[in-house]
């Protein structure tokens, strides 16, 4: 590999980590706002939300408690990708939220008005169940007027 194709691999993966951590220039405004699951007794996440905090934008889920009441679950800084390097409209994200019992990986993306989150979920302790991945379905929230 060439000099100069080394720096140009370098520089395509230092823009889209610049690009990918603040969010920085690309326009994810879509993904403001409550978006509620479609399947209201979802045993993951129930209702997520974005929104911006420093400049950065963040994502706060809830999920349903035992006796199947919503309840926040946490929030977390969330990176925002676009679909080529010269796009500035920022259409995927990916965040990661550390739970007592589990770790979430998780990616999104809105496709026709609905915004799809894939989860990988990894156990901490191996008693406590094992390893999946979920694929949940969201709708947005009415805004309140």
């Amino acid at each position: 590999m060439s000099t100069q194709t080394m720096i140009k691999a370098m520089t395509h993966h230092q823009t889209l980590k610049a690009a990918s951590n603040a969010a920085q220039g690309l326009d994810h405004s879509f993904f403001f706002g409550k978006w509620i699951n479609t399947a209201a007794d979802s045993k993951g996440f129930n209702q997520a939300e974005f929104f911006h905090n420093n400049g950065s934008l963040f994502m706060r889920v809830y999920g349903l408690d035992t006796t199947g009441k919503t309840t926040e679950l946490g929030s977390v800084a969330v990176d925002v990708y676009s679909d080529t390097v010269n796009s500035l409209e920022g259409t995927k994200f990916a965040a990661n939220f550390e739970f007592a019992q589990i770790t979430v990986k998780m990616h999104g993306w809105v496709k026709q008005g609905v915004l799809v989150i894939s989860t990988f979920n990894r156990y901490k302790e191996n008693e406590e169940g094992h390893n999946y991945f979920a694929r949940e379905f969201f709708y947005a929230a009415q805004s309140e007027a």
